[in-house]
């Protein structure tokens, strides 16, 4: 009797011994599997591609957009750098594009301009979900009080 016991414990200890790499095989494939189906490659860009000029001392307000496809879209921000004194990035709004995985993001560019010149803006869009992003630079004039 006990060599039978030992046999069915051989067997089970087997057993155990075989399935348990292919199970964790298993688990990690399906896991490669979901991570390529969930998270797109597609890089959010700026869709702006140049501003009207600004008058210093004179309010100023004007939108700035950039589009996404990945289906993440509620995940979309929007930074502008190099704005010149008195202005600043207002609201964004993000709005998905009926029946498609794309979002558009819209952002505004409000206040007074208090120094004449040129600006080169820097616009960057980015998505948090896939951790992807682009840069776009745009000339950008105050022109002097008349």
């Amino acid at each position: 009797m006990a060599s039978k016991k030992k046999v069915f414990s051989l067997f089970i200890f087997l057993v155990l011994l075989i399935s348990f790499p292919l199970i964790l095989l298993v688990v990690k494939l399906q896991q490669d599997y979901r991570s390529r189906a969930y998270i797109p490659s597609t890089t959010p860009f700026v869709t702006t591609d140049s501003l009207p000029n600004a008058t210093q001392g004179v309010r100023y307000q004007e939108n700035v957009s950039g589009l996404d496809t990945s289906g993440y879209g509620s995940a979309l921000t929007l930074s502008l750098t190099n704005l010149p004194a008195g202005l600043s990035k207002g609201a964004c709004k993000i709005t998905p594009l009926a029946e498609t995985a794309a979002s558009q993001i819209t952002c505004q560019i409000i206040g007074t301009p208090a120094v004449s010149g040129a600006y080169n803006l820097v616009i960057t869009i980015s998505n948090g979900r896939t951790g992807l992003l682009s840069t776009k630079v745009i000339p950008f004039l105050v022109q002097a009080k008349p």
